[in-house]
């Protein structure tokens, strides 16, 4: 392996602790909103804005594990009374009460 030379190092890097740079909680929302659409079948009843709100309100900027928001938004009253957490987990291959083939 060849040493790398000083023209292919970075001169800086960036670190927008701030979110001055880059719109994070645009980017959240967005995403949440897809998931909402992808989900539809699981988090239908939930209002689109209620949900989106929810995960902008628990990413807490980044600062929460990503596991630990998820599994509190499975774990809220407003889903354990139409899914579970299985569910959620396997929905990118099959919907609540869909069939496998």
């Amino acid at each position: 392996m060849k040493p790398a030379r000083s023209s292919d190092l970075p001169k800086a890097i960036l670190f927008d602790l701030d979110g001055t740079l880059w719109g994070r909680t645009s980017a959240v929302r967005v995403l949440a909103g897809a998931r909402h659409q992808h989900l539809a079948a699981v988090v239908g009843h939930i209002p689109r804005e209620q949900y989106v709100e929810r995960i902008v309100a628990l990413d807490d900027l980044g600062r929460m594990d990503k596991r630990v928001l998820y599994e509190t938004v499975v774990s809220s009253s407003d889903y354990r009374t139409r899914t579970s957490p299985a569910s959620i987990a396997t929905s990118g291959h099959a919907t609540a009460g869909s069939q496998s083939p």
